[in-house]
């Protein structure tokens, strides 16, 4: 979403959602809604200064998007390894499931 508003000339600022959420608690509000929590964000980025966004190159958005597949690919293959090897030690294990899993 930052990116995008920042390719439409729309000034943006991304912070830390623990810190507003912190803001937020430190307020004691005791209702909590959809429209007390924007007015409670617009008063955070009032009362603090909020650096302004800084756009990703084309270059660095294409690594972020491959570390993140990455990282998704090796979460997989984790998981597929834990799976065969439970496979292993449950005893007489499917070979329809135990091929299925080695492939």
């Amino acid at each position: 979403l930052s990116q995008f508003l920042h390719r439409k000339k729309q000034i943006v600022s991304v912070v830390n959602p623990l810190s507003v959420k912190r803001f937020i608690q430190m307020k004691l509000a005791k209702v909590k809604t959809d429209k007390s929590d924007a007015k409670a964000i617009c008063e955070y980025g009032l009362i603090n200064e909020v650096p302004l966004y800084n756009a990703l190159t084309e270059v660095q958005s294409e690594c972020l998007q491959l570390f993140r597949l990455m990282d998704s690919f090796l979460k997989k293959r984790t998981a597929t390894k834990n799976k065969l090897h439970l496979e292993e030690v449950l005893g007489i294990p499917s070979k329809w499931v135990y091929r299925s899993l080695k492939r």
